[in-house]
């Protein structure tokens, strides 16, 4: 009986193999009547042109946000623009799952794309102006996390780097990333001062930084499809798969275009985990050494990965691995302790995120406004009582994983996902979290999310002429109905195709 419904089951559509199927309907539709005889040549010539013309569409749509008017000017025809582009990457994502594209337009595609994002200045997001203050302060040997950038001890470098100043969002939080992050940081501003000097190119160093910031963040998403092609492999899945990540538009525009730093955690996240998926028999203590050591950096570019780092470490509870870990960690904290400041204000700046921002969430949107019409006792703090309500909520999502006992990947995967649905912050670069764990095991509610996800920028207009973020009232329903219908339509499709036949 187990044996029955375990074929049933591979032969069942899900989901995300019907999405898939609308395309090769459509292929078969075009082609029917075509020739007497029928043939596949027609259909997988034609399905190759439809990938082809999805990547100069995907294209089109980057390129024409960086010259005609990035978002948010213009908002209502770039939204169109890169709705287009949204579109023709669900269309390329269901070819691949079928099988077309090769490993070598993968990368020329994602290559293309992140060339394409680098024109013109970050527009989304002006995150990266903060990385080069935090990585120049570093490169200076003085902390980031002791003072925020408003302060007067910061006096000297509000002086030295007045543009790069004047474009930082909060002032007043002190630093929030881990230390790796900040060495990278560093690192960058670092080397470009030394080309910019060496060179003689006229202008403010910091801006050639910001640069230098985006081009590396998007070199890294760019490595990124070869971990995610070993993982595909050993997962028996299409390596084509993988353009889910490459020719993403929303990938594009978030490193390329905004330099984010995620996809150096994520860089440092697939490794680790393709270091780790390695066969048993063709593993040696390199390998494992090595994915200990990339996911405890990954940890500390980003806190997130920390979840593949905890299952690995339970999936082999080594004194070794565990040894490595820990030295890691205390390895890269200490310089910072060495920094002048110290390890003055720490967590002070994750602290001051952790409460107070929010926006783009899926679940608290709904939660706090019942919170605030609820008489609390004690008079309790209503913002902090919806967190720890989310917290507690993914808490109870990571206990059933682990009693589950996924893989690292696996279980990373989940966690990530449960954490973007629950998370009272969820900014369009965070979706490119779970976007590798789509390559790997495709999910159609998440999948229309990040197609979505520049709708999430609407409210920026607003933010960089009055500086107030206010979501549209639609907003809320366009996301959270959606992706729950979705989600609530994958999940009842998974129960009926397991369900064990009379």
């Amino acid at each position: 009986m187990a044996i029955r419904r375990r074929v049933s089951s591979e032969r069942d559509p899900t989901p995300e193999k019907i999405a898939d199927g609308w395309v090769t309907a459509a292929l078969r539709c075009a082609t029917r009547g075509v020739m007497s005889v029928p043939s596949r040549r027609p259909a997988h010539k034609l399905g190759a042109l439809t990938l082809h013309l999805a990547l100069v569409v995907i294209l089109l749509s980057v390129l024409l946000h960086g010259l005609l008017g990035p978002l948010p000017a213009d908002n209502l025809r770039m939204q169109v623009v890169l709705g287009i582009g949204s579109l023709a990457w669900l269309v390329a994502s269901a070819l691949a799952g079928r099988g077309f594209g090769n490993p070598r337009l993968v990368v020329a595609g994602a290559i293309a794309l992140q060339s394409l994002a680098l024109v013109g200045q970050p527009s989304l997001s002006d995150d990266v102006y903060r990385y080069v203050w935090e990585g120049d302060l570093v490169a200076q040997g003085v902390s980031p996390y002791a003072h925020a950038p408003d302060s007067p001890a910061r006096a000297a470098q509000q002086a030295a780097m007045p543009e790069v100043f004047a474009r930082l969002n909060h002032p007043e939080v002190s630093a929030a990333y881990p230390p790796v992050a900040q060495y990278a940081f560093a690192l960058i501003v670092g080397s470009t001062r030394w080309i910019v000097r060496v060179a003689g190119i006229a202008g403010d160093p910091g801006l050639h930084a910001v640069f230098a910031m985006r081009f590396f963040f998007s070199l890294c998403a760019i490595l990124s499809l070869f971990p995610l092609f070993s993982l595909l492999n050993r997962a028996g899945r299409s390596t084509s798969c993988a353009l889910l990540w490459g020719w993403s538009p929303l990938v594009a525009l978030e490193f390329g275009g905004s330099g984010h730093f995620d996809s150096f955690a994520i860089l440092l996240l697939l490794t680790g985990l393709a270091l780790w998926s390695r066969p048993r028999h063709k593993q040696s203590g390199i390998d494992e050494g090595g994915a200990v050591v990339a996911l405890t950096l990954a940890t500390l570019v980003k806190f997130l990965p920390g979840l593949a780092l905890l299952f690995a470490l339970r999936e082999r509870p080594r004194k070794r691995l565990i040894g490595w870990a820990i030295f890691m960690t205390l390895l890269m904290y200490l310089p910072v302790l060495l920094l002048t400041g110290g390890g003055q204000g720490l967590w002070r700046g994750l602290t001051a995120y952790g409460r107070t921002w929010e926006g783009g969430s899926l679940v608290h949107r709904w939660l706090d406004p019942a919170l605030r019409t609820t008489e609390m006792p004690w008079e309790m703090d209503v913002q902090l009582v919806g967190r720890i309500l989310l917290g507690v909520a993914w808490l109870i999502c990571l206990l059933v994983v682990w009693r589950r006992r996924p893989g690292p990947g696996r279980a990373t995967g989940m966690l990530i996902g449960a954490f973007l649905v629950l998370s009272p912050t969820v900014h369009p670069w965070y979706l490119t979290w779970i976007m590798p764990f789509l390559v790997l095991r495709p999910n159609l509610a998440f999948s229309m999310w990040i197609a979505a996800a520049p709708l999430m920028y609407w409210p920026l207009a607003g933010w960089l002429n009055q500086g107030v973020w206010t979501e549209p009232e639609w907003q809320g329903p366009v996301f959270s109905i959606t992706f729950g219908a979705l989600w609530l339509a994958g999940a009842g499709w998974s129960w009926l195709r397991e369900k064990p036949s009379a």
